[in-house]
């Protein structure tokens, strides 16, 4: 049984194959040539919401770079010159006991109905609609293929751009599909675990099954996601409904000058000495606190240099380039850890680096700016990224305060949804003191405090 475990290792998997690009001259000309052919298509794959369209254009050039290590360039150009006259397509993907189903017209767009909902996008890709809440997403699209990595049923296919990194190549002998003869081609990395089969239609050459997997051991190959591509349909118009003007309207287009404030903030947690306090919100009378809420703290870091964070609750953290100690005052022991230098950043300072490269989960409806006490600050909502799942984006969100005068991250707040109202569970302030107090990363064990059962010796050998 194919269980969340496999699922993580092949999903890493595919994140580490898919890292190196495609050599340009081939990934150029392979593209250069579709969209000469295809110019609907090319359009529809500029962004990554269109799922069918990136999904069938993407495997007709992922299998003609598998084929012509076998058959050579007059077998990619076939395959090409067939992916060239598509206008409407439709998928069926099945992962376990989960089936997901994609409509793709090149005049209309893309409709992809799932367990959790229906999505639809217009042929440029800068639109989602989902019309279960009557929610519509905008975006920039992407404006090359090649970048697409994250489409459904063709999650894979990215990391097929660079086939020499499968040690197992082979063509299989050709084989019936649904009465039709079909070329297959089987790809395996022992390295990466992942494996992927593809069959091709014998007369038309196009691509008509992808199934991706990882390499078994006792139990046999695990099959992951089997999808069936089916071409040439008549599809209704009505499947791909425009919005209502009274749709909800999420706009995730980037905005340059405030992705250029978050990049100057996120230098300012990695390199300057941060000062953290936070708030919890108060309880209300009768309400318990929750098992998994963390307590009120105070910390302070710099990055490559030290943290110190200290909660409410007595338990301290000390880290200085090599030591990481943590003290239970309650029971006089100590842990001595293994030092991870990120934790000398703010865990802030992870998005905010981030942000410059993915805009997506600010909502330009949801950015505020004001003054207060004569500066000028921007409060900017995110949350997780709005799709056919939406418990989570609707459930919370997060607000990071900005300082316009400074560029600085002075305050971030969680927020969590109570009915029609939003309040707030937490409160970060920030600041940046120009020095830290002396020997405030330093740590010693108290005298009679026991430490770590396994970490004594190492702490012996320090002393």
């Amino acid at each position: 049984m194919w269980s969340r475990s496999d699922e993580r290792e092949l999903s890493d998997a595919f994140k580490s194959m898919r890292q190196e690009p495609a050599p340009a001259t081939l990934r150029e000309r392979l593209q250069d040539d579709l969209e000469a052919r295809t110019k609907p298509s090319a359009a529809t794959l500029r962004a990554k919401a269109l799922v069918t369209a990136g999904a069938v254009l993407m495997a007709a050039l992922c299998v003609g770079i598998i084929v012509t290590t076998f058959r050579g360039q007059d077998v990619l150009a076939a395959t090409l010159e067939a992916m060239a006259g598509v206008r409407t397509v439709q998928m069926v993907i099945t992962e376990g006991e989960d089936t997901t189903e994609v409509w793709y017209s090149a005049d209309h767009g893309v409709r992809e109905q799932t367990p959790e909902g229906i999505r639809i996008s217009n042929p440029e890709g800068t639109r989602e609609y989902y019309p279960d809440t009557k929610t519509v997403v905008i975006s920039e699209p992407k404006p090359r293929m090649a970048d697409l990595t994250s489409l459904s049923g063709s999650r894979w296919l990215d990391g097929l751009r660079r086939s020499e990194l499968f040690d197992s190549r082979r063509q299989l002998p050709d084989a019936l599909l649904d009465g039709a003869m079909a070329k297959r081609v089987e790809l395996e990395s022992t390295e990466h675990r992942f494996g992927l089969t593809v069959w091709i239609d014998a007369e038309t050459m196009r691509l008509v099954q992808m199934e991706s997997w990882r390499p078994g051991g006792h139990a046999g190959r695990a099959v992951y996601e089997t999808t069936r591509i089916n071409y040439d349909l008549s599809l209704d118009p009505a499947m791909f409904p425009t919005p209502p003007p009274d749709a909800t309207v999420i706009d995730y287009r980037p905005d340059p000058t405030l992705l250029a404030v978050i990049k100057q903030a996120a230098d300012a947690l990695r390199t300057l000495p941060v000062h953290e306090v936070s708030q919890n919100r108060p309880l209300a009378e009768g309400e318990e606190p929750k098992q998994d809420s963390w307590p009120e703290w105070e910390a302070w870091r710099q990055g490559g240099v030290g943290y110190r964070i200290e909660p409410a609750d007595g338990y301290i953290q000390v880290g200085n380039r090599g030591n990481a100690w943590s003290y239970r005052p309650k029971d006089r022991k100590c842990y001595l850890n293994q030092y991870n230098d990120e934790t000398t950043r703010p865990h802030e300072h992870q998005w905010l680096r981030n942000m410059p490269e993915d805009g997506t989960h600010i909502d330009r409806n949801e950015v505020a700016y004001r003054q207060q006490e004569g500066r000028r600050f921007v409060d900017v909502v995110i949350r997780p990224r709005y799709g056919l799942d939406d418990s989570a984006w609707r459930r919370s969100k997060r607000v990071y305060t900005f300082d316009l005068e400074s560029n600085r991250l002075v305050q971030h707040e969680t927020r969590s949804r109570r009915g029609d109202d939003w309040r707030f569970e937490r409160r970060v302030r920030i600041d940046y003191p120009r020095e830290l107090p002396d020997g405030i990363f330093g740590f010693n064990p108290p005298p009679g405090a026991r430490v770590e059962q396994g970490l004594k010796e190492r702490w012996q050998e320090k002393k």
